[in-house]
């Protein structure tokens, strides 16, 4: 069995800025997972991200690589008014990953115990690994929503826009397509990119699209809402320059202020792929679904009156909604003695759980520290804290406890040697 001082699970932005702040630290870790997963396969293709190239990079302290250098790099144009696309970002992610953490390991957990004083973490051939503390920066993957109105839907009618590809399977079918926000929006601008023929349904009246990155804004308009990673505006300037300010207040607050921050908004890039090729039902209610002859016949409520759509498909661009309760990657018992807000962990100012030694980043952190940890551009407070809190407790500890440093071989395939 292998052992070390830290399990990072999870090889997306956070995971990887997380494993590389803990290297310059030299503290002894490991990571599992395959790079930019998430990104590489659940994202609608042709996606543009809606951050900018300032922030959405990760983080190295000991050999920073941003998104900027990776574009500088590969001769890619990267002034705002050039959107980040999906496949450009994957690329920086998997490089990153190649010259900051080039220990991974690809095998992935398939649970989490505690024992004693330590985890043990089984992957899913067969491995064992114990480790004394663990960073939980999975993602949002595992935490996919879908309205109930929707559920009873057999599996071949029904999909969740994480899930919903490869697009080319809805070639010349009719989909409905459930969401105002992003998801939504790139998703049925690949499915008309793939021959389908989608239709949007979403309950706000109007579909909200970002604004251009290169719009320039004058003195007065940057003094009256100044410019922050998450956009303009001194509520974003608060939530992304004061994340432990924020996680100071009470509960109740920050759960309030995470569920109205930011509301659905497509990228600025999506909007002439949809509009006037795509119709739209808006302001609409799903009232419930089933299977008629074939097809999936969706009931819906717009401004009071009854109306129903036919399709071959339904996807649902609804979203993700933090249940860890019912995250199957913790085993039962782990799970239970976890204090939760909202459906979130509860975390300390170190991003530690009730449960001594595992932590948890990324979108499960937002309710602890505000929206911007919805985003990749959170991955760099998050590394800091969490391997600064480690690194302090190591530090603090006989130096006989803690393991030594080593580097782990990798094989041909990335896979532990």
């Amino acid at each position: 069995m292998n052992k070390t001082e830290v399990a990072v699970v999870g090889a997306g932005p956070y995971g990887l800025s997380i494993a590389a702040t803990l290297a310059t630290k030299r503290i002894n870790h490991v990571v599992f997972g395959t790079p930019m997963q998430f990104w590489a396969e659940t994202m609608p293709p042709n996606m543009a991200l809606k951050t900018s190239w300032a922030t959405a990079g990760f983080t190295d302290p000991s050999a920073p690589y941003s998104l900027i250098d990776h574009a500088v790099e590969a001769g890619l144009p990267h002034d705002e008014s050039v959107p980040i696309r999906l496949e450009n970002f994957v690329a920086y992610g998997r490089e990153f990953q190649r010259r900051s953490v080039p220990t991974l390991n690809r095998n992935h957990v398939a649970e989490i115990r505690k024992l004693d004083k330590s985890f043990l973490l089984s992957t899913e051939d067969g491995g064992m690994t114990e480790a004394r503390r663990v960073v939980v920066a999975t993602g949002i993957g595992e935490h996919r929503f879908i309205p109930e109105q929707l559920r009873s839907l057999p599996a071949q009618f029904l999909s969740h826009s994480a899930t919903c590809g490869p697009f080319e399977r809805f070639e010349g079918k009719d989909v409905i397509v459930i969401g105002g926000g992003a998801s939504a929006i790139d998703t049925a601008a690949a499915l008309r990119q793939f021959g389908a023929h989608p239709t949007v349904v979403a309950r706000r009246k109007q579909v909200r699209y970002q604004s251009p990155g290169n719009v320039k804004r004058s003195l007065i308009d940057r003094i009256r809402a100044p410019d922050t990673k998450l956009g303009p505006g001194w509520r974003a300037l608060a939530v992304t320059t004061m994340p432990s300010l924020f996680h100071a207040m009470p509960a109740r607050f920050r759960i309030m202020v995470v569920r109205r921050f930011l509301g659905p908004a497509a990228s600025w890039p999506a909007r002439q792929f949809v509009e006037g090729h795509v119709p739209f039902v808006l302001g609409a209610h799903v009232i419930g679904a089933e299977i008629s002859s074939d097809k999936v016949v969706v009931d819906l409520s717009v401004d009071g009156a009854m109306h129903q759509l036919s399709a071959d498909h339904v996807i649902a661009a609804t979203g993700y909604r933090v249940e860890i309760a019912r995250y199957s990657l913790l085993a039962t018992k782990l799970r239970e003695q976890l204090a939760l807000e909202d459906g979130s962990p509860a975390l300390s100012s170190k991003f530690e759980s009730s449960v001594p030694g595992l932590f948890f980043a990324g979108t499960v952190a937002a309710n602890a520290f505000g929206p911007m940890f919805r985003f990749v551009s959170g991955s760099a407070y998050a590394a800091d804290k969490i391997a600064g809190h480690i690194a302090s407790e190591l530090n603090s500890a006989k130096g006989s406890e803690r393991l030594p440093v080593r580097k782990i071989a990798t094989g041909p395939a990335g896979k532990s040697a």
